[in-house]
């Protein structure tokens, strides 16, 4: 059951409720239906979906799946890219709420990352490939297996909580005030950390760009460290947190208190403003992610370019990130809908959303791997 209780009240000095604010008009009766906690499982629904576009992609590198399956992959996959901006948003409601401090959220994320990039590792690397190696004979043989099943993997990535540790981190640099260290004058020098989720953003995606033109080779052992959402959703969400930070310094700058900012935060018509600036962000992200992508295939492709050719390079770049972007469009009607003030009483249940999402996703991996084995090639 929902907590309706959003009017923040604010006290003075002598302990008596403050009845103005300059940042607090009346407040409005809407409040967005979505909470952190409905972001989340339909974030989870849509990474199962965009898993079968994974599976597609395995299954046509093995033969099990005949005819040209790209347009199925880039359409199922493009679910997964509404993931982690519903998944940023959750997050960014716990923290408003005080409920969960970046630290808690730097851990859980970094923590997810590690062990995706460990199984990866143990599953991939150490298990598959010995089974391979029975199977061939011929380590090289089973070296290229590996490369061919995980190609498509290369340029989408598979670790998607590095995605959102990379996007918590940019949150972190920006907005923690830190309590011993960086303080004065050096916390401009934390600030400036902000460039090494940029940084790492942009090496991989330069890294997938150059791989689709053949000037790098792949390797199988990089699949857990790339980036699986486009640079553009990166982009998004730290221009989101750019800008409600100018806000609130803004506000300061005029004279507006702590409490103030922090009374009108949490109010509804606050809520409502975050929305709209979240939805307008993401529109205009998606549709420059979307010129983008046609601008940038001019560079690859000649004059005279064959409609074949034009449509390789296009499904290539799409693969990379570019025109991807334009999905989060389809994430603009839950921003809207979402408020981060809603919180929940049965507070247990949220362990429950990310057990039942690991659940559905494995059953559609699992259910993926018996498709493939019963429709692989019998010679």
């Amino acid at each position: 059951m929902d907590n309706d209780n959003n009017q923040p009240v604010v006290s003075n000095d002598q302990g008596e409720a403050a009845t103005t604010l300059p940042l607090r008009k009346p407040d409005i009766k809407y409040r967005g239906p979505l909470s952190y906690r409905w972001l989340r499982i339909i974030g989870w629904l849509a990474f199962a979906i965009s898993q079968i576009g994974a599976i597609i992609g395995v299954a046509t590198n093995l033969g099990a799946a005949t005819g040209d399956t790209t347009v199925a992959q880039n359409v199922l996959s493009s679910f997964g890219t509404l993931m982690m901006p519903l998944f940023l948003l959750a997050n960014f409601a716990l923290i408003l709420q005080s409920r969960r401090s970046y630290k808690f959220i730097l851990t859980v994320h970094g923590g997810l990352t590690v062990i995706i990039i460990l199984l990866y590792y143990l599953i991939v690397e150490r298990y598959m490939l010995a089974i391979f190696n029975l199977i061939t004979d011929d380590k090289q043989a089973s070296r290229d297996l590996v490369v061919t099943i995980f190609e498509d993997m290369f340029s989408r990535g598979i670790n998607i909580f590095l995605d959102l540790f990379l996007c918590s981190s940019f949150a972190f640099f920006m907005n923690y005030e830190p309590k011993r260290f960086f303080r004065g004058k050096w916390i401009y020098l934390f600030r400036c950390l902000i460039l090494l989720p940029i940084a790492y953003e942009v090496t991989f995606h330069v890294l997938k760009l150059i791989a689709i033109n053949g000037d790098f080779y792949f390797n199988s052992w990089l699949v857990p460290w790339m980036t699986s959402k486009p640079l553009s959703v990166f982009i998004a969400f730290a221009s989101i947190i750019v800008i409600l930070k100018l806000r609130e310094f803004i506000w300061t700058k005029r004279g507006k208190t702590s409490e103030e900012i922090e009374a009108f935060e949490a109010t509804n018509r606050n809520s409502l403003r975050v929305s709209i600036i979240i939805s307008i962000v993401f529109l205009i992200v998606g549709v420059i992610s979307f010129f983008a992508w046609i601008v940038v295939a001019q560079f690859y492709l000649p004059p005279d370019a064959s409609e074949d050719l034009t449509t390789l390079v296009l499904t290539g770049l799409y693969s990379v990130g570019y025109g991807q972007g334009a999905t989060i469009i389809l994430a603009i009607p839950f921003t809207l809908l979402f408020s981060y003030s809603r919180e929940h009483k049965n507070k247990g249940l949220d362990r429950l959303v990310p057990l039942g999402g690991i659940f559905v996703t494995m059953v559609v991996f699992i259910e993926g791997v018996y498709w493939i084995l019963t429709h692989l090639p019998r010679n």
